[in-house]
Order: structure tokens, then C-alpha cells, then sequence
């Protein structure tokens, strides 16, 4: 069993705060997987989520989960809105980033750094483990 550390990233005004972030493992390349995290928001004004870039996937995109007719279904969003002095946490059942198209395979406690850029806060580098569960 693999051990994270969690290291919290945050913006240079420290309004926006990310934690947690993983994704699943993967034994090959080439397939689609997700990001979650935690994104905290500390600042007296609503900021969101608006851009993800991941050194190992090609192409990033926003999704949240909406329940539809009783089924869980993630829909691409342009942006993941993040409430003033709120806590947002990216899972299975709320939303993701989508990494598509893998371009390595992630065993167990690879890590990776992405970029998460912030209508507000701006751009922040986030690390990011691959683990079996959420750390």
C-alpha cells in the first residue's frame, strides 16, 4: 500500500487552496482517466476552476456529475464554480478533470505535477499521486 503526503497548493494571495489531488492507476497509456481533489476557497469572492493542464494526458477537460433521470452522468462544464469561502472537492460523484488519452501508464504512486488555472487566483502547480483510493 502506497503512502501520500499531501501537500496543499495554493495561489500567492492564499485565497485558493488545492489538496488530495489523485488519480486512479493505470496500467497502460493511451486511456482516459480523472483528477480529483480538493479546491478551498478562502476568499470573500466567488473564483472557478477554468483550465487543468497535466504533462501526462493530452488534452484536459472539466466535468461535474449531474443526476439525471437517476443515473450519474459527467458532463464537460467550461468552468467548476467555486463559491467564496467554500470547500469544492472534486470525486466520482461530483465532478473531475478528465485526462484524456494517457501518455504513460500511472502504477501506484506515480507522481506528476499539473497546472489548474483560476479566473481569479490565476495559475497554481498541484501535485498529483496515483494511488487506488483517495489519499
Amino acid at each position: 500500500m502506497a503512502t501520500t503526503v499531501c501537500i496543499p497548493a495554493h495561489a500567492d494571495d492564499a485565497s485558493i487552496v488545492v489538496s488530495h489531488a489523485w488519480t486512479p492507476i493505470q496500467a497502460q497509456s493511451g486511456v482516459d482517466t480523472a483528477l480529483y481533489l480538493r479546491i478551498e476557497n478562502h476568499g470573500k469572492d466567488a473564483d472557478a476552476l477554468t483550465r487543468a493542464r497535466c504533462p501526462v494526458a493530452t488534452f484536459t477537460e472539466k466535468k461535474v456529475v449531474d443526476i439525471g433521470e437517476g443515473v450519474p452522468a459527467p458532463r464537460t462544464v467550461t468552468s467548476v464554480p467555486l463559491p467564496a469561502s467554500s470547500t469544492t472537492d472534486l470525486t466520482p460523484k461530483t465532478g473531475f478533470v478528465a485526462l484524456l488519452q494517457t501518455t504513460e501508464a500511472l502504477p501506484v504512486g506515480t507522481s506528476f505535477t499539473c497546472t489548474l488555472t483560476f479566473r481569479i487566483a490565476g495559475s497554481i502547480d498541484v501535485a498529483v499521486v496515483a494511488a487506488t483510493a483517495a489519499p
